[in-house]
């Protein structure tokens, strides 16, 4: 489950920003955004067990996977929703201000 929580904030607010001279500005957890528990919605776990055959103990590695799933499925749908307005790839984290910059509905609506 942390490995999810890791990759939604990968994906909606982990960024590491510097100022003009190249100097951290996001050196601490006070500057760098992670998820909270209130950020992460509810997982339910699962298994499909299907052991190895490479070795007798049958154990597989699976190191982060949570991490990789969650990601790209945020990213995708993300993509999904912009693909109307021919939106095709957008720069992580997917913060409201980056998401909301790529609808051109939304800068027809501020020019009326």
């Amino acid at each position: 489950m942390a490995a999810s929580a890791q990759g939604i904030g990968q994906a909606l607010m982990e960024e590491v920003s510097y100022d003009a001279s190249g100097q951290p500005i996001t050196g601490s957890f006070m500057d760098y955004a992670l998820p909270r528990a209130e950020d992460v919605p509810p997982i339910e776990v699962g298994d499909h067990p299907s052991p190895a055959k490479s070795n007798p103990l049958g154990t597989k590695g699976c190191g982060e996977a949570g991490c990789a799933g969650s990601l790209v499925c945020i990213v995708n749908a993300v993509l999904d929703a912009l693909s109307d307005y021919g939106v095709t790839e957008i720069n992580m984290p997917l913060t409201p201000e980056r998401v909301l910059a790529r609808d051109p509905e939304r800068h027809k609506a501020k020019a009326a």
